[in-house]
């Protein structure tokens, strides 16, 4: 059933000890030699052997992994979800010693690797994604989770995942929904939504008896905030996706603080607002409010809901209602988007759709591979780069093969003046539909490798 929908599927692992009455303890002990420690503990109302499991011993590592992961990898399992280990090395920790060797076992048949785990220390960015703990649902850790993104990222760590509600709450915080599941408060689980989609990992998760997180629990309570703004972020998958090849290139994380773009400006070190990759200036709701102050840098900017403009280099204060978000886009940034309702791992984009921002020159990439193979170490990617100069847009491969033959192409023209004429390659007029959002141009659909230039007047 997972594959049909395009789901991966990870188990949930804690390598700290087997049990005696565990299948692979007497395997996992023969292997472990005689170091492994065992010891006698009380385990839901028996008194067991437990096998400890250090990761940092050669002969212990080497022993769970062979004896306790490689049949159920054989099954198809796609990765792992490692929560806490131990052990201890100079320099080093026994979480990281293991992020590191189930982010390996997980690349196999060609297969790039992945890993959900916990945080094993700086250098963990090397292996998948990782998870900041059990968390409490409460507007002071959304706050704290706000910041330990900007600061994680600063030291290199983008791909940061957080529970997003939070994972535990009492009992007398939580109400009950129409059909009476039990929930967290809607407006705090609302604003939590909108930060977790706009951030690098986005991840719902919650302890036995704290109440669902499960975003259609809450839709209906919060204005169908929830749906609308998981579809903002399965549109917005090829700009995550090109930002993710980013920071595999360059190690620029997706999650920007202001003050990496400005760092001699006092007003940019902030740890409130930051850039979601290079287009996007993300200014949370992070109480139980619905305004707050938001600081935009110099230069001209647009509302990312309304393509209101605004002038920027200077703060100010701004007021949403419960399903919108504070969110800014600088005037000459091209937004690479999709259908929201493709497949996740479609690797070419078709049709592509760009949010184009007019008032700056500026340019945008689209990185494409097939999500799933190591190809891309040899080059089997497609890089498309986008240039916006006045009202002349241009589009061309920079590096690498398309991944399709042909692509259709629509131009959203993120402004409230209509272009009177919309030219592509200097010969052929394509109309200018008014929308919601702007103005839609359609490109005929072209072979995928074609350079081709739109100008509109």
């Amino acid at each position: 059933l997972c594959r049909k929908h395009s789901l991966e599927v990870t188990f949930n692992d804690h390598p700290l000890d087997l049990r005696g009455d565990d299948s692979h303890y007497e395997d996992y002990v023969a292997k472990a030699g005689p170091g492994v420690e065992i010891r006698e503990r009380d385990y839901n109302g028996k008194t067991l052997k437990m096998a400890k499991v250090d990761s940092t011993a050669k002969a212990q590592n080497r022993a769970f992994f062979e004896v306790c992961h490689t049949d159920i990898m054989a099954l198809g399992l796609d990765y792992w979800w490692n929560d806490g280990s131990r052990g201890q090395m100079t320099a080093t920790s026994g979480q990281l010693v293991t992020n590191k060797c189930c982010f390996e076992e997980s690349e196999r048949d060609g297969k790039r690797g992945m890993l959900l785990a916990r945080y094993g220390g700086l250098g963990s960015h090397r292996y998948g994604a990782f998870f900041t703990g059990d968390a409490s649902s409460d507007w002071h850790v959304l706050r704290l989770q706000c910041e330990f993104n900007i600061r994680a990222a600063g030291v290199g760590l983008s791909h940061v995942s957080h529970d997003i509600g939070g994972f535990v709450t009492g009992a007398s915080s939580l109400t009950k929904n129409a059909a009476g599941v039990d929930i967290i408060d809607p407006i705090l689980y609302a604003r939590w939504l909108q930060f977790g989609v706009l951030g690098p990992i986005l991840r719902f998760h919650s302890a036995p008896g704290c109440g669902s997180r499960l975003p259609y629990d809450y839709d209906a309570l919060v204005g169908g905030a929830c749906r609308k703004w998981l579809r903002v972020r399965h549109s917005l998958l090829p700009y995550f996706y090109t930002a993710a090849r980013e920071f595999y290139d360059t190690g620029i994380p997706l999650t920007r603080g202001m003050f990496l773009d400005d760092p001699e400006n006092p007003v940019a070190m902030r740890f409130d607002q930051y850039f979601c990759g290079a287009g996007l200036l993300v200014a949370p709701i992070l109480d139980a409010g619905n305004s707050r102050e938001v600081y935009l840098p110099a230069g001209d900017w647009f509302e990312f809901e309304t393509a209101k403009t605004l002038e920027g280099g200077r703060a100010f204060q701004c007021s949403v209602e419960i399903d919108e978000a504070p969110v800014y886009v600088p005037a000459g940034t091209i937004l690479p988007r999709r259908d929201p309702d493709a497949p996740i791992h479609a690797g070419h984009v078709d049709p592509l759709v760009l949010d184009v921002y007019p008032g700056a020159n500026g340019t945008a990439s689209l990185y494409e591979d097939d999500g799933r193979s190591d190809g891309y170490k040899s080059g089997v990617f497609c890089r498309s780069q986008f240039r916006l100069e006045g009202g002349t847009l241009t589009g061309e491969v920079e590096e690498g093969q398309p991944l399709g033959a042909t692509r259709s192409l629509t131009i959203l023209w993120r402004s409230t003046t209509k272009p009177a004429r919309a030219l592509l390659n200097g010969k052929t007029e394509l109309p200018v539909i008014e929308s919601g959002e702007g103005f839609c141009i359609s490109l005929p659909t072209l072979p995928s490798g074609d350079r081709w230039q739109l100008t509109l007047s």
